[in-house]
């Protein structure tokens, strides 16, 4: 950037002045903002580099004001270049930018683009995705694998799961995508020389290496200069445009899809806030997020990605849930249709479909869903009160249907019905509609007509037998006939033939069978075993599965010989049980049996471990009791019935009392003793603990379900009402009849084969809408998404959080402002200060002048004389205010004395050589009589010259001083308040006699102490083992005792210490502690200054103690210390009780053997402990001296702790590598011991 800079020929147009003052404002201070505005201003880029450089830098505040600006020229495709690399490096603002200057998505989005997003290698990573690729594709895939939408449409599919089809996988897609990949492999393969050597020259170019970084998809530009350098014709181009863009119906759809698989979850919410179908891509994002998070804790990611995508995945679900509010609030049958109607890219599927396979409870126990499942339970039925009873009755007498109350049109209008239901309703209308308008116009008649007298006798008994209700009670009740039958059949003996009633029997179950066949086959669209495998995970659908199977195995075999015949009743018996237990699924209906049922399921399915856990404790108990009992068993299948069998029954309390005791009889077996002992145990274990365990569990879950009782019915409604809204009107085995019609319907209506209907099949329930029908209901979810994020934000800036936010930002930008005109005030402050010393200078310069000018007059008078001796008797000299006015008088003296006389001009150099002014309390002459001595004729011929210099010199002085006199009254105001704020304290210091020796110095205190102001900077606190401490400032000091503007610590003793040393010093005991603590850290300070002096030049660390003062608080009443305030790591090194640290470093070391060296040092008299500071400053210390406390004569302060913290350190210290330098002893003596070791082994410093 640099070398651009320089080298440029619009160097002063391209240079930017930024500073970084603190009375600028915090944008003028961003360095990016000055930088990229700068190359902006001063390079010759164009509309595109500068935005592609801007997005770079991420920076959109430049791109709104200065790129994307009214009047800027793009070129084709410059923006839609921007949009990919935007979308690439994941920035959604510049996204949203984008999209408002006009780039249209439906352009933008090509299968290519796409499938290079997918592929990216910018932004954020996501290796989950090609997991999920490898997993759907089955094999290994290479480093270099490039992902192609087919395999996005199958990892869709597996996500989503069921039968969901995604569009990337179907057909035409295929055949289209194959095209494309051909076309653009045969022109990569034709243009790749010229490719390279375009591509060659432009990296040669000058500005190649600075766009690098601003250009991360530069290429893409190259590729447009060569697709024109090739000429492609136009055919070939339209092609390729047309096949590309013909791909995506619904561009933000598709984008939603990849910023989901890509967990990109900030551009996911954007994508979902544009286009339509908010509420079902907000569904799809959920499913496809918990389907992730699913896989993610198969895999065993180590990193939280799992709890990450279930994050996301309930923020999608919550907005389908408020969306859905608030289209119910809106209008309630356009949120019900939004709810049903066919979604043709989300394969042909609905938003109430997917909530369920999603399993979004929330959002199928809401109102507006319930209404839409109630609807659809009753059917064109308009029952409120006994509708069980009304059902039951027109079933058995059907000339009651007639009397039954239907709904209109209009009420049914969102009410989602089957393909074959949709054209019967029309084929047996008045008129078939061809136009939306005709639809508009027979619902507004519905309306108006309403009731029951537009529907003809055929059309209600039609719209009877197919609502799901009726055929719910038709079905239970042959289900009960059948169960009757069944019933009877297994009771009674089974002829050699089959009787009537076991030929109902049959006849029901090989018809049920026939039926769940004709369910696997109109299930949605997907190969075979897809269907099996969707049809097969429903519960019911499994155990109808084995009843059926096992039934038709016992009917084969009852027509055999009667041992074979035995096994085939046997298989009767134990099939009924699946059809009695088939009845369970009928409670379901009820609202209070039906949450019984799924607790059932959830104690079944969660109960697993718990019982693998008894089964092991009564398999341990079971094998060793039976070994011990019966010692000499031969083999056979009988040892295994007989270790479970009494085991298992002592686990609901058959204790079997009689055979415990097993020596009561004839034969006892060896250590049958050892029985009753091992039942108890296994009696205590599985009946007590396993079996009370069971039962919490299951009270737990219990609990648990009861809590959402009601959502789980709600939930699993939609299961009922699907299952029997798909049944045949007609129950087994006349369900028969039904399957013949369904048979001559779809060969009378028969249509050629297909590939693109075999897909896009309509199965299930739907709303069939016309265009404008659906524009309208899209418009609809648009308004509501727009009224909910408008809501939403009223009721974040109103909530009491969003205030208290607003109310922060807003103090803080008034601090800011404050803190600006407080700098702004002080520099204005600083300003005058100068200013007032400028107009000091002139006015002594004026008074100078007028002087002079009177001096002059008076000589051209001839009354010079006579002026100069009335004006200078009797005066003494002044003192001068000003260290500048020397300078200045010399100055002026000795051009006066050259103007005086011409004569005289040597003479008066003489003597303005000799003068000397002092500036203290009087002003002499120098030196003036041994000049006079020297040169007598210079004075004696010239005494005028000398009267006027004097003269001159005296009212100078006065003049000087009069306007500094003036100029301070006037600086008064100025003078800065806060430099006297705080509480005035006497300091008093411990003086030396020898300051640059304090080896050699006696310590002594000064008799009178010196004023100082300091003011507290913080109230917080810090709290130490014997005393407070807290941050102060000096704001003034007398004789600079403290430096002013300097950080002090101010410390005092805890009430607590002071009560307990009150015993020993009965007056000031305070001031007594103060004191000792201070000649503590005099002693340690004079200690350390001769080990600086004696350590070898090899330890390159010099520590030292600060100093401390003593302080008296006037306004407080209290003595005190105050000392240097230390920035910094705070480290401890060791403690007064003699523990200390490991050391690590160099400066730990010395820090440790400098406690060593004063014990032996002082020859075990003393011995400086609590080390602890910032680096090599320390403060604090604790000298240890033996000594009697009680005796009231301490030398130190009270963390002395004599011998002990002596002998602990004797103990616990381990000699370092600065301790060998110093080379003391390894191993530690008694104080005598200590003195006799010295004597014959003298350290090098003594």
């Amino acid at each position: 950037v640099y070398g651009l800079i320089y080298h440029s020929p619009y160097q002063e147009e391209i240079t930017t002045d930024f500073s970084a003052s603190p009375q600028i404002s915090e944008d003028q201070q961003d360095v990016d903002l000055a930088i990229l505005t700068a190359l902006l201003k001063g390079t010759n880029m164009s509309a595109s580099d500068q935005l592609n450089l801007a997005l770079a830098w991420n920076r959109l505040d430049i791109a709104k004001k200065h790129i994307l600006v009214y009047g800027q020229h793009w070129k084709v495709g410059a923006l839609e270049q921007a949009m990919l690399d935007a979308l690439v490096m994941d920035r959604v603002d510049f996204v949203k930018l984008l999209i408002e200057h006009g780039v249209n998505m439906h352009r933008f989005l090509t299968i290519s683009r796409l499938e290079e997003l997918y592929n990216t290698k910018q932004g954020p990573s996501n290796l989950l995705l090609h997991h999920l690729v490898r997993d759907v594709k089955q094999n290994t895939l290479s480093v270099d694998y490039k992902i192609s939408l087919i395999d996005i449409g199958l990892v869709i599919e597996y996500l989503l799961g069921g039968a969901y089809r995604s569009s990337y996988t179907r057909k035409h897609f295929r055949i289209l995508y194959n095209d494309i990949y051909r076309k653009h492999k045969v022109n990569s393969v034709k243009w790749l020389p010229r490719k390279s050597k375009i591509m060659g020259s432009a990296e040669s170019t000058l500005h190649s290496q600075f766009f690098r970084t601003a250009q991360p998809y530069k290429y893409k530009e190259r590729s447009t200069a060569l697709h024109k350098c090739k000429k492609k014709s136009k055919d070939d181009t339209n092609f390729a445009e047309n096949s590309e863009s013909s791909g995506f119906i619904y561009p933000y759809n598709d984008l939603l899809v990849w910023a989901v698989l890509m967990k990109r979850q900030k551009m996911a919410m954007f994508f979902w806030q544009h286009g339509e179908e908010a509420m079902v891509k907000a569904v799809v994002a959920c499913k496809l997020y918990r389907a992730m998070a699913h896989e993610a804790e198969q895999s065993n990611m180590v990193d939280d990605t799992s709890e990450e995508l279930k994050k996301y995945s309930k923020e999608f679900g919550q907005l389908a849930l408020d969306v859905l509010e608030k289209a119910f609030k809106q209008n309630e049958q356009m949120a019900m249709k939004l709810l049903t109607y066919e979604l043709k890219n989300w394969s042909n599927s609905t938003c109430l479909k997917l909530a369920v396979s999603v399993g979004l409870r929330s959002f199928i126990s809401h109102t507006c869903t319930q209404m839409l499942l109630t609807d659809m339970w009753m059917g064109c039925l308009k029952m409120r009160k006994n509708s069980w009873f009304k059902v039951i009755m027109s079933i058995l007498l059907p000339p009651t249907i007639l009397m039954l109350e239907f709904k209109s049109k209009a009420e049914m209008s969102h009410v989602p019905q089957s393909q074959d239901s949709h054209q019967f309703t029309w084929y047996h209308g008045d008129q078939s509609p061809t136009s939306p308008k005709d639809v508009a116009q027979k619902i507004d008649e519905s309306q108006v007509d309403g009731g029951q007298g537009n529907l003809p006798g055929i059309r209600k008994i039609y719209e009877f037998y197919n609502a799901p209700i009726v055929k719910f009670w038709f079905h239970t009740m042959a289900y009960m006939a059948f169960l009757m039958l069944f019933t009877y059949t297994v009771l009674v003996k089974m002829e050699p033939r089959p009787s009537v009633q076991e030929w109902l029997v049959i006849i029901y179950i090989f018809s049920t069978a026939i039926e769940k066949v004709r369910e696997v086959f109109i299930s949605e669209p997907g190969k075979f075993r897809q269907k099996v495998k969707v049809w097969i995970y429903e519960y019911w659908n499994f155990t109808d599965s084995v009843a059926i199977i096992l039934f038709m195995i016992g009917f084969g075999l009852r027509w055999s010989d009667p041992p074979v015949q035995t096994a085939g009743r046997l298989l009767y018996c134990l099939d009924i049980i699946f059809w009695y237990t088939r009845l369970l699924d009928l409670f379901a209906v009820n609202q209070h049996a039906g949450p019984y049922l799924t607790m059932i399921g959830k104690m079944t399915a969660n109960m697993f471990y718990i019982v693998v856990m008894m089964a092991i404790i009564l398999l341990s108990f079971g094998v060793s009791r039976k070994a011990i009992l019966s010692p000499e068993e031969p083999p056979s299948w009988t040892l295994a019935r007989d270790i479970v069998f009494q085991p298992y029954w002592m686990m609901f309390g058959e204790v079997y009392a009689g055979e415990i005791d097993v020596c009561a009889e004839t034969y006892c077996p060896p250590g049958s003793f050892l029985t009753p002992f091992l039942q108890a145990v296994y009696l205590f274990v599985q009946y007590i603990i396993m079996v009370n365990l069971l039962i919490a569990f299951f009270n737990n879950v219990y609990f648990d379900l009861k809590s959402i009782s009601n959502k789980l019915w709600k939930y699993n409604r939609y299961r009922y009402i699907m299952t029997y809204h798909e049944k045949p009107w007609l129950p087994p085995p006349f369900i028969l009849l039904s399957h013949i019609g369904l048979l001559i319907n779809r060969i009378f209506h028969h249509r050629p084969p297909n590939e693109l209907d075999q897909e896009e099949g309509d199965v299930g329930l739907k709303l069939y809408l016309s265009d404008e029908e659906l524009k309208k209901l899209h418009d609809f979810e648009e308004q509501c998404v727009e009224k909910y994020f408008h809501e939403k934000n009223e009721n974040l800036s109103s909530s009491d959080s969003e205030r208290i936010r607003l109310t922060t930002e807003r103090v803080e930008e008034m601090f800011l402002q404050l803190k600006e005109v407080h700098e702004k005030v002080f520099y204005i402050k600083e300003s005058f200060l100068s200013l007032d010393s400028q107009l000091g200078h002139l006015q002594d310069l004026s008074a100078l002048s007028v002087d002079i000018l009177k001096v002059l007059s008076a000589v051209d008078t001839l009354q010079v004389e006579e002026a100069l001796l009335a004006d200078t008797k009797h005066r003494t000299c002044r003192k001068l205010p000003h260290s500048w006015s020397n300078a200045l008088y010399s100055k002026t003296l000795s051009s006066l004395e050259c103007l005086y006389h011409g004569r005289a001009k040597e003479s008066c150099w003489l003597g303005r050589m000799v003068i000397r002014f002092d500036t203290g309390t009087h002003c002499s002459l120098l030196g003036f009589v041994h000049y006079h001595k020297v040169l007598p004729g210079a004075f004696e011929t010239q005494p005028a010259c000398w009267l006027f210099i004097t003269a001159v010199k005296s009212m100078l002085f006065a003049a000087v001083e009069r306007n500094n006199l003036m100029r301070l009254a006037q600086t008064i105001p100025f003078t800065p308040v806060q430099l006297f704020a705080g509480e005035e304290v006497t300091v008093y210091r411990l003086e030396e006699s020898s300051p640059m020796n304090l080896d050699k110095s006696m310590s002594s205190w000064s008799q009178r102490g010196m004023a100082a102001m300091i003011q507290v900077l913080s109230r917080e606190e810090m709290d130490g083992g014997l005393r407070r401490a807290m941050k102060v400032i000096c704001t003034w000091s007398e004789n600079d005792i403290l430096k002013l503007g300097q950080v002090f610590i101010v410390k005092s003793f805890l009430p607590e210490v002071v009560q307990t040393w009150e015993k020993i010093f009965h007056d000031g005991t305070v001031l007594h502690l103060c004191l000792r603590e201070i000649q503590q850290q005099r002693a340690a300070q004079k200690l350390i200054y001769t080990f600086n002096r004696v350590k070898p030049h090899t330890i390159p660390y010099t520590p030292r103690f600060l100093e401390v003062f003593l302080i008296y608080c006037h306004s407080a009443n209290q003595w005190l210390t105050i000392e240097k305030y230390m920035t910094g790591e705070f480290r401890k090194y060791n403690n007064n009780n003699g523990d200390e640290i490991t050391p690590s470093n160099l400066l730990e070391e010395l820090m440790l053997a400098f406690s060593h060296w004063t014990y032996v040092y002082t020859r075990g008299e003393l011995l400086v402990l609590d080390l602890q500071g910032v680096g090599e400053n320390l403060t604090d210390p604790s000298v240890i001296k033996p000594e009697d406390k009680k005796s009231g004569k301490m030398v130190f302060g009270p963390a002395n702790l004599g011998e002990g913290a002596i002998r602990n350190f004797l103990t616990k210290h381990r000699c370092n590598s600065c301790c060998r330098r110093l080379k003391l002893p390894g191993r530690f003596k008694t104080p005598n011991r200590l003195l006799f070791w010295m004597n014959f082994h003298p350290p090098f410093f003594f």
